[in-house]
């Protein structure tokens, strides 16, 4: 298995990856994302790493980078994390999030932030695995903009 940042090419699979994510998380009738807004956005607004096997994406992992006024470091948020379902278990989402923490570290960044599903206590096992921890002083708002 290889992690890698996601290219063009890899569009299709990553679009794959993402409308799984979004019906494991409710929200597949909100979903608007297209290959053609993936292949344009991989390379102007977000990044995205892949665990690959064989050809196939197995895992993914899209990230961004925003300084945080504090100590105008850059922060790295997780957007979205998601292994496929027959293949957890096999380490997938600790090593790229470890990929991430390397690129977090590399960029000069202070800290990797992300939001995980209230309900989804196994995500939340597994993070504080890796030594993360529930921020208990911030909550996490949002509000939809009419388009």
């Amino acid at each position: 298995m290889i992690i890698r940042h996601a290219n063009a090419q890899d569009s299709e699979q990553v679009l794959s990856f993402m409308q799984d994510l979004a019906v494991f998380e409710g929200y597949i009738d909100d979903f608007r994302v297209t290959q053609k807004t993936i292949k344009e956005q991989i390379i102007n607004s977000f990044y995205a790493l892949i665990a690959q096997e064989d050809k196939k994406i197995v895992g993914l992992l899209v990230y961004y980078f925003l300084p945080f006024t504090y100590d105008m470091t850059p922060w790295l948020f997780i957007k979205e994390l998601y292994v496929d379902e027959n293949c957890r278990g096999k380490q997938i989402g600790k090593k790229l999030m470890q990929k991430a923490e390397d690129i977090c570290q590399q960029k000069g960044g202070s800290q990797m932030t992300w939001s995980v599903l209230s309900s989804n206590k196994r995500a939340q096992n597994f993070y504080q695995s890796l030594g993360a921890s529930h921020d208990k002083d911030w909550q996490l708002f949002s509000k939809k903009v009419k388009q």
